[in-house]
């Protein structure tokens, strides 16, 4: 469980699809703020009910917030926002249960409160409170963090939740203490074989031949997204 700002509690649930076989099963996840752990849920497909997964709850960081599972069904990350690290785990596509990573926890920024994977599964961010926005690729094979080159990446006052779009091209942070949204364009660095996508929270330079990973904040071209006004506070 995790406290909002006016101390009212709310749930953080990833809920995923794991094949199992031929068959498939539901199950969702709760990060538990004040127990330290993490509680996991078979689905009932007909009625919705949660069952308990043997083994929950599963342990975390300090004080984890958020819970987030990869487009695969493979990998569940948490934040924990007082360790200041993400939690990885595999998932046991026929019971649920999570497995801690190898290397996990994974370091993050000041305050950790939300954490996201883009649709491709290849990327991992997560929203600092302390001021940025970690960037981490993942591994296919094992699901470990790594750091993206110039990662953590700026943001507004206090970011306390990150998103994708499903298109995998764009991001958004939520800042609570500038009560804005920043907005990013996720673009592949160097050329030739694929290489780690950037989270930039500035404008692609569109009068260029050979574009720059990171470009200026203020583009001759295009409009920029960076920090776009928001009508009230996150969490209101």
């Amino acid at each position: 469980m995790g406290k909002t700002w006016s101390g009212k509690v709310v749930l953080f649930l990833a809920v995923m699809m794991a094949l199992a076989g031929p068959a498939s099963a539901e199950f969702a996840y709760v990060a538990n703020d004040l127990s330290n752990n993490v509680s996991g849920y078979t689905i009932n497909a007909a009625t919705g009910a949660l069952t308990p997964i043997a083994g929950s709850p599963f342990p975390a960081g300090t004080n984890p917030v958020s819970v987030t599972v990869d487009p695969t069904g493979k990998f569940a990350y948490v934040a924990n926002s007082s360790s200041d690290n993400v939690s990885g785990y595999t998932i046991n596509a026929a019971t649920g249960a999570l497995t801690p990573i190898a290397g996990s926890p994974f370091p993050a920024g000041t305050t950790p409160r939300s954490v996201t994977v883009d649709p491709s599964g290849k990327f991992a961010y997560v929203a600092n409170q302390g001021g940025n926005v970690s960037g981490y690729t993942i591994n296919a094979a094992t699901g470990a963090l790594t750091p993206v080159a110039g990662s953590p990446f700026p943001a507004g006052t206090g970011p306390i939740a990150v998103t994708v779009d499903p298109s995998g091209k764009f991001a958004y942070v939520a800042n609570f203490g500038s009560s804005d949204v920043s907005g990013y364009i996720q673009r592949a660095m160097g050329q030739g074989a694929p290489t780690p996508l950037k989270l930039s929270e500035y404008l692609e330079r569109q009068n260029s031949p050979t574009k720059p990973a990171l470009s200026s904040r203020h583009s001759q071209a295009g409009v920029p997204i960076a920090h776009l006004s928001a009508t009230g506070s996150p969490n209101d």
